[in-house]
């Protein structure tokens, strides 16, 4: 089965996405669409396909099975539930939306049409985040007693109305970086019971830029989740995961220069144990965003449901990242 793919948005998530779709050969990718002629144009070219200013010029001349939304986040809604009405399958990019509301329109376009639909809630496909899950779920450290993530990314200015540093287009890191890491503890530890946050606003650095954030889970788990935009030229894109069992910790850091793009780059992941004794285990080489889609195009192909990144997870982890920021605001 060939699936038709058009990529909507071609700013560097997108180009991204257009590289990975390009590696499938259960991909086509016929279609590129953005506002910005010159990029669209460019993107066409080096994919041989055809560009559009205009989504419903795309959906009128083309077939189309599979459209990837990587357009700034306050249109994913509007977008989603017009590919939605048009029986298109969907991977919209995160978070999912920046309310509630606009969230469970989505999720209703969706089932009503019955497509698949997925949000690249992409450490759920990473390896080493993976890695940390089977650790996790197999006992093999003990019970989980403590969890530290870490995400800090250079805050660019985007063409498309500078939207990333518009809090009411964005909300901010808060947000827009934050919620990989709470999304992925949630996948790790389920919902938490008590949410605190403090953080750093700066209206010309999109709202909330620095968020600290300290999560209580069922069985005393604690989690402390540190997201941030930084406006420093040339200051290196940093993920960080730490988890302390009651035998052992584990604790594994990305720094490049490259942002996503360095993602290739292997950071050791190490195991401590309480021995004193120390590993360096193997984790599987895998682009996590090739990772993602072999699954969603698994998903459409054999028609099984999407359980791992789902539209209802996605929507649930916004929740809680919302919660963290009526905390920032209200000191409580």
């Amino acid at each position: 089965m060939l699936l038709k793919t058009a990529i909507i948005g071609m700013g560097n998530i997108g180009k991204l996405h257009a590289e990975v779709c390009s590696k499938f050969n259960e991909l086509e990718i016929v279609g590129i669409v953005d506002t910005n002629k010159e990029i669209g144009i460019k993107a066409a070219e080096i994919y041989k396909t055809k560009f559009y200013t205009d989504l419903d010029d795309l959906i009128r001349n083309d077939k189309i099975d599979i459209a990837v939304v990587c357009t700034p986040t306050y249109l994913h809604p509007q977008i989603v539930k017009r590919l939605a009405y048009k029986k298109i399958n969907i991977y919209c990019e995160k978070p999912i939306a920046l309310t509630l509301k606009e969230a469970d329109s989505m999720i209703q376009a969706v089932r009503k049409n019955k497509v698949k639909a997925i949000v690249g809630h992409v450490l759920r496909f990473w390896p080493e985040y993976c890695k940390a899950k089977e650790i996790v779920d197999n006992n093999i450290l003990g019970k989980p007693i403590s969890a530290y993530c870490k995400r800090v990314c250079h805050i660019r200015g985007e063409a498309h109305k500078n939207w990333k540093i518009d809090e009411n287009l964005s909300d901010g890191a808060a947000l827009d970086v934050q919620i990989h890491d709470i999304d992925y503890l949630i996948w790790l530890f389920g919902n938490p019971v008590i949410i605190k946050s403090i953080g750093s606003y700066n209206k010309n650095l999109g709202g909330w830029f620095h968020v600290d954030t300290i999560l209580k889970f069922k069985n005393n788990i604690t989690g402390l989740v540190t997201a941030e935009w930084n406006p420093i030229k040339n200051f290196p894109f940093l993920m960080e995961l730490r988890i302390l069992f009651e035998a052992g910790a584990l604790e594994w850091k990305y720094a490049s220069n490259r942002g996503y793009e360095g993602r290739e780059e292997k950071f050791d992941f190490k195991v401590n144990y309480s021995d004193g004794t120390a590993d360096i285990y193997k984790v599987e080489n895998i682009d996590p965003y090739y990772n993602e889609w072999k699954y969603f195009i698994d998903c459409i192909i054999k028609n099984k449901p999407i359980i791992n990144s789902s539209m209802e997870s996605a929507r649930n982890s916004l929740s809680i990242t919302l919660q963290t920021i009526k905390s920032c605001k209200t000191h409580k």
